[in-house]
C-alpha cells in the first residue's frame, strides 16, 4: 500500500519538509510499490528460510500474509540532498488473524549529485 504519489513511474520530491510533487521526468523503471515488492520477493525466496513465497495476486494461500506500507521513495531537497525511504511490514498468520511482528524501517541516502540519475542511484542504495 501507499499514498497516490508512489503510484506512478516519476521520483516524488519534497521541500520544506512538507510541499510533494513528481519529477517531471519518468525515471523509474516501474511504480516504488512494485519495486520494492519485486525485491521483497526476491530476497524471501533466495532465502532458503521458506518452502515458498507467493505474491498476494497469486490464488496460493501461505499460512503468512507480510503487508506493508510504502511511506517515503522520494528525493529530500535541501543542502545536503538525500533520498529517503521509509516503509513499515507486518507479519499476519492468516488462520488466526494474529499480527506476528510489524518493523518500521527508514533510510536516508545522501545523494552524490544534482541531477535525476544521481537520485536514482541514492535510491537503489
Amino acid at each position: 500500500m501507499s499514498s497516490h504519489l508512489y503510484r506512478e513511474d516519476r521520483i516524488v520530491y519534497s521541500s520544506s519538509g512538507r510541499r510533494y510533487g513528481h519529477l517531471r521526468v519518468s525515471a523509474l523503471a516501474e511504480p516504488p510499490t512494485e519495486m520494492i515488492q519485486d525485491v521483497l520477493l526476491r530476497t524471501l525466496r533466495s532465502s532458503g528460510r521458506y518452502r515458498a513465497v507467493y505474491a498476494q495476486r497469486s490464488s496460493t494461500r501461505g499460512d503468512f500474509l507480510l503487508r506493508g506500507h510504502l511511506y517515503d521513495f522520494k528525493e529530500v531537497s535541501g543542502s545536503p540532498m538525500s533520498a529517503r525511504l521509509s516503509l513499515e511490514l507486518e507479519l499476519r498468520d492468516t488462520k488466526t488473524g494474529a499480527t506476528m511482528w510489524t518493523h518500521f524501517y527508514n533510510h536516508d541516502e545522501s545523494v552524490s549529485g544534482k541531477d535525476v540519475s544521481a537520485v536514482v542511484t541514492a535510491l537503489n542504495q
